[in-house]
């Protein structure tokens, strides 16, 4: 219950966040036409992304450490769990036992990776219609350059998302990063495993 009460919460309001970005995100696209022009005002949808922006942000201020605490005591957790599984006797109940708390912590972590991911992902997506914007037709100003260059260095410039902490942003390659960590640390141990069970020292005794 501990744990899941603060994923639910975590889970919902990603999910609030990530639809209003999506919902941006897909109406941008819908003005970029096929021949590259923007279809309104670019500096009105800028300062829409800048605010849901600051959305974002505040987001993260309630999130940050539901994500970091999250992140570190199932990453620690699994280490144990892993180590438990190569270097004891497994039995049926034993073996039952860890596969569980094992598929709870994988499920756990591709929760809070999966929700946070997805408001990273939404957040950058307008950069895909920027760079199909056409520069040459009539109409493009500087002023109009100056609002493309300033989008487009918020979109490339800064990471927009949930934070650990403020330690890294919550990403699909954070993720897999993550898992493939863990992934290393069981062959690791398991390589030991094997030569902890093969090694038979025939050294004199003093």
């Amino acid at each position: 219950m501990v744990t899941v009460l603060p994923t639910v919460l975590y889970k919902l309001l990603c999910v609030l966040v990530a639809d209003e970005l999506e919902k941006f995100a897909k109406e941008f696209e819908d003005l970029v036409d096929d021949e590259g022009k923007f279809i309104g005002d670019l500096e009105i949808y800028r300062n829409r992304h800048i605010e849901l922006c600051k959305l974002v942000e505040s987001l993260d201020r309630v999130v940050s450490f539901i994500t970091s605490s999250s992140f570190l005591s199932h990453i620690t957790l699994l280490c144990i769990i892993l180590y438990n599984v190569i270097y004891h006797k497994l039995n049926t109940e034993f073996t039952s036992l860890q596969l569980f708390w094992i598929f709870s912590i994988i499920i756990h972590m591709l929760t809070i990776g999966y929700h946070g991911g997805n408001i990273y992902v939404w957040a950058h997506h307008p950069i895909k219609s920027m760079l199909s914007l056409s520069l040459v037709y009539d109409g493009v100003d500087n002023d109009k350059l100056l609002q493309i260059n300033m989008f487009m260095n918020k979109l490339t410039g800064t990471t927009i998302g949930v934070s650990a902490m403020g330690m890294f942003v919550v990403d699909p390659s954070a993720l897999v990063t993550m898992f493939g960590v863990m992934i290393t640390y069981f062959i690791i141990l398991l390589q030991f495993r094997i030569g902890h069970k093969d090694f038979n020292c025939k050294c004199p005794l003093p």
